[in-house]
């Protein structure tokens, strides 16, 4: 039941603020067509005044999820160097081919097909990475992707055995540990890279 709860604090805040902007601007449209283009101006900041509340209300409500959405966000924040934009690149491609399979890998661990369902998972990660990095990566991107991706699997195997509980809460603190340490590996090789490189030129 905790479970389902967080998932839905976790749609119902991504859900929410453009939902919540349209339904104001569309009555603001029906009653005037200058109200609605006043109003419309104030949409920059009206986004960052709501992301604000709804950052500090969903702190409040604290979940499993709260830490991983901060995690996914500081990545984004410092996604600056060559490994963490790479590393944005597989996430990305990982949400496009993890799309169709995921529930099938979801329940297929928790519902008589573990095994199966690991192997369908690797296979989607393996995937993502090989078309997120693409060939273009030179050997010392290489070298600092298999270094973070290795310390976040041992990480997430750390992390997986260490929780107990329900599969799915364990596979989530597993998940958060794996994104931590492969982002803060990224983002050390990074400084080392381009230290590398200022001093080649």
């Amino acid at each position: 039941m905790a479970a389902r709860r967080d998932r839905l604090f976790r749609v119902s805040s991504f859900l929410e603020l453009p939902f919540v902007q349209l339904a104001y601007l569309t009555v603001c449209r029906w009653l005037d067509a200058g109200v609605y283009r006043r109003a419309v101006r104030l949409i920059w900041p009206a986004s960052a005044v709501y992301t604000v509340t709804f950052c500090l209300i969903e702190w409040v409500l604290h979940n499993p999820y709260t830490t991983v959405e901060v995690i996914l966000a500081l990545a984004r924040l410092l996604a600056t160097g060559p490994g963490m934009t790479a590393l944005i690149g597989v996430l990305c491609w990982f949400l496009v081919v993890f799309f169709v399979p995921a529930l099938a890998i979801r329940y297929g661990l928790n519902f008589g097909l573990p095994v199966l369902g690991a192997i369908a998972g690797l296979a989607v990660v393996a995937g993502a990475l090989v078309v997120g990095v693409g060939r273009a990566a030179g050997k010392a991107l290489l070298t600092e992707l298999a270094v973070a991706l290795v310390a976040g699997a041992a990480a997430a195997c750390l992390a997986y055995v260490a929780v107990g509980g329900y599969s799915a809460a364990r596979v989530l603190v597993a998940a958060g540990a794996f994104l931590v340490i492969v982002i803060s590996v990224c983002l050390v090789g990074d400084r080392r890279l381009v230290r590398t490189g200022a001093r080649n030129r």
